[in-house]
């Protein structure tokens, strides 16, 4: 058998600057990976020059064929320039290989070729960025030798082992390199033990992880197999898995369900003849992806489960087990729904045309025939909405038959998830309500990757425009905002993620209020989790869908909102525990957590709370004349407004200030005018700034109205000797500088003097 299955890694990341000589298997960093089972010489070869290096090669049996694992080899800390493999070597070629090009073990596999060792070896420098100093190796050694060699080298720790037999005699053959600086982890090694022993040298090893395992024997009837392995201590928060005995299948299918890479795995036959691999894996998912799987994976419903969420035309956020084949159920009725859409769209069905067809007695029913006895006849855009929002199974079918039009069962269907560029893995084998798996039909078909697909397509407007879009979304299938006060667990969900999400920032009550009518979520469910007599413990939960986040930013001053699209889908398939399996209907509002999480995000960077700065602390007006009080306003200006306020001082409490004639203007604006000052306008005065994300007030304006007096002549608010001669003036009479203007004696001409003269002449100022 040969299988070549490559994975890509979901996002590359950036690493950080640390330099492992040695380019360890164990790390967890996100990479591009892939394995191989019985490759040709010819294929190692490719594999390990085009952009990916070999980090581990096994060879099968007696063959000059290898199961492998690669890694990406382009940056980060697995890249090692220079990895050779060379193969069929004796020890004296691989000796003087080894020593005439400076160069080091990485992975050796051993076997017999006419009474000698054969090595097949895949090597790196020992110089530069993969220069390991002091690094060896020892050759046909048994286990007592090892062991002495590691006490009498106590700063060495293995990184492969490999156990043959020669002239009938078990050997090891073992590579080592110095435990020191960026290569220091903490290790062991253990021979001849069995799986559960070995699980527990791990679980004591604070979650150790297996770098390299060999067998030592397939066991008996009897006896367990036992097996030889390396394990050092993994990154902190990573997650590990090992398993001794797998069939090609189940390996492919636990390395997607984990999200996982290959760490190390190694081939052997059973007693009875069965090939295995024992296998160590190690993380290979992104932050997101990690989280959403522990979610499902704490449910302990069993079966296979896994996810993906896609912003539109951009990344992938999160997934995993994209390509496994669930039974949708429900989920897939939004394939009929498109593909009735878009000949809507194209003028080949009317939404108000009205349908021979009547609702069902039993809308979760199988539907054996199109129509049931009550209701009346329908139009088709009800019997659309009808199939996605009360899921309809006889509604299904009456569409599904439409699309047929004439043709074979399930032909019009199928034929349009075929011209989506849809897998062939998602297919409709029969009629939804119809769990026809029982009565030997297969299951209908879908795959995580081609639910976002026709879900993107439909956003994008690959299949019909976004009118028929938002009709599809917004007016047939479940959604926010429509059914925002829903009582299904989705709803539910969605709510107290936004609650938890909108806390954790500081958005206003207005803010929080238009967020929750601006965005847009729809989707479409699915399951079946009754019991039959040939699956009676099992359940099937899906749900796929589409959102709609608006993010703002400010470009000079000024709101700007877009919008991103996401396509997503969770499910649950073969569980065995409903209970759990059930939560997919909920848990699908996880994926859009961090979605909502940068749109609030966005919202809250982009409102900044007003500020509002007094222009003058103390403003003085005579009696009778006008004059302007001003605040500067700072923060976003988006809605922003203005409300002036003076200090009552009988009522202790700042009153709003209104428009009046002769009295204030621009009580809303940044200026107030006071016209004809009166010392009841005298007083602290003081501005409110609002704007869309807060309010603010100014500090206050303290303002004086001086007394109004006709010897005041000059209008400076103060009587002098110069307002005393202008008014004496106009008597006929003038006060020279000490000659009489003093009438008081008190050395100054002032308001008391002025009073005294006017009085004179049956005048006074107040």
């Amino acid at each position: 058998m040969r299988t070549w299955i490559k994975l890509l890694a979901l996002i590359v990341c950036a690493t950080g600057a640390n330099t492992h000589a040695q380019p360890e298997r164990y790390l967890d960093s996100l990479t591009g990976w892939g394995y191989l089972y019985g490759a040709t010489t010819t294929q190692v070869n490719a594999q390990n020059g085009a952009g990916s290096r070999v980090i581990n090669l096994e060879r099968v049996g007696t063959t000059n064929t290898y199961d492998m694992v690669v890694v990406d080899n382009t940056s980060g800390p697995f890249a090692a320039t220079g990895t050779v493999v060379v193969y069929n070597q004796t020890l004296t070629q691989l000796s003087n290989y080894l020593t005439n090009n400076n160069r080091r073990i990485l992975d050796v596999e051993v076997d017999e070729n006419a009474g000698a060792e054969r090595f097949t070896a895949v090597t790196v420098p020992n110089s530069g960025a993969t220069a390991a100093p002091g690094w060896g190796w020892l050759i046909r050694v048994n286990a007592q030798q090892i062991a002495d060699w590691l006490a009498q080298n106590p700063n060495l720790r293995l990184i492969d082992i490999e156990r043959y037999t020669l002239g009938g005699t078990p050997f090891y053959t073992v590579v080592a390199i110095p435990n020191t600086g960026a290569n220091f982890r903490p290790w062991n090694y253990a021979l001849n033990r069995t799986a559960s022993e070995i699980t527990a040298l791990l679980s004591a090893g604070s979650g150790s992880c297996i770098i390299d395992i060999e067998l030592e024997s397939p066991g008996t009837v009897l006896t367990s197999p036992r097996f030889n392995v390396i394990y050092v201590n993994s990154p902190p928060g990573a997650a590990l898995w090992w398993y001794p005995s797998l069939t090609s299948d189940q390996v492919n299918d636990l390395v997607a369900q984990n999200g996982a890479r290959l760490v190390t795995f190694h081939r052997w036959t059973t007693w009875t003849g069965a090939t295995r691999w024992a296998v160590s894996m190690m993380d290979n998912s992104n932050a997101e992806s990690r989280r959403l799987r522990g979610i499902l994976a704490n449910r302990n419903s069993g079966g296979v489960y896994g996810f993906k969420l896609k912003r539109v035309g951009g990344n992938v956020l999160a997934v995993l087990n994209e390509d496994y084949v669930f039974e949708p159920a429900s989920t897939l009725k939004i394939a009929h729904a498109a593909a009735l859409v878009r000949r809507a769209s194209l003028g080949l069905e009317d939404y108000e045309e009205v349908q021979n067809y009547s609702n069902p007695c039993d809308s979760d029913a199988c539907p054996t025939q199109h129509f049931c006895t009550t209701g009346p006849q329908r139009t088709l855009g009800y019997i659309l909405e009808r199939m996605l929002r009360v899921s309809d199974n006889t509604a299904t079918r009456y569409i599904r038959v439409l699309l047929d039009g004439g043709g074979s069962a399930f032909s019009g269907v199928n034929s349009f998830i075929a011209s989506q560029g849809l897998s062939s893995n998602t297919v409709v084998n029969h009629d939804i309500g119809c769990f026809a798996p029982t009565n030997g039909v297969p299951f209908n078909g879908l795959t995580a990757r081609d639910a976002v697909l026709l879900y993107e397509r439909i956003a994008n407007g690959s299949i019909f425009n976004a009118d028929w879009r938002d009709d599809l979304f917004d007016q047939r299938m479940n959604n926010w905002p429509r059914d925002r006060n829903s009582s299904l667990s989705t709803y539910q969900q969605l709510r107290q993620i936004l609650d938890e999400e909108m806390n954790a920032t500081n958005l206003q009550p207005n803010e929080r209020e238009d967020f929750l009518d601006a965005f847009r979520v729809a989707f479409k469910r699915g399951g079946y989790g009754w019991g039959t007599k040939t699956f009676p413990d099992a359940f099937w939960r899906s749900t796929a869908g589409w959102a709609q986040f608006p993010h703002i930013t400010v470009i000079n001053n000024l709101r700007v909102t877009s919008q991103r699209q996401y396509a997503y889908v969770m499910y649950q398939d073969w569980a065995s525990n409903d209970d759990g399996a059930i939560l997919v209907y909920r848990d699908v509002m996880e994926l859009l957590r961090t979605p909502i999480r940068d749109a609030l995000q966005s919202w809250d960077d982009a409102c900044t709370s007003p500020t509002a700065a007094a222009v003058q602390t103390t403003v003085s007006v005579p009696q009778g004349q006008q004059t302007t009080l001003s605040v500067l306003a700072g923060g976003a200006a988006h809605q922003r407004a203005f409300q002036w306020f003076r200090f009552n001082t009988t009522l202790a409490t700042w009153l709003p200030v209104t428009d009046f004639p002769g009295s204030y203007s621009g009580a809303q604006t940044a200026t107030l005018t006071v016209f004809n000052a009166t010392p009841q306008n005298a007083g602290l005065f003081r501005c409110r700034v609002t704007n869309y994300c807060g309010t603010t007030n100014s500090n206050s304006i303290t303002l004086v109205v001086t007394a109004s007096c006709p010897g005041d002549t000059n209008g400076d608010g103060v009587i002098n000797f110069t307002d005393l001669n202008a008014v004496l003036t106009q008597f006929g009479q003038s006060v020279a500088p000490g000659s009489g203007g003093d009438v008081t004696g008190d050395g100054v001409v002032n308001f008391s003097d002025l009073n005294e003269v006017l009085s004179n002449f049956g005048n006074a100022c107040d």
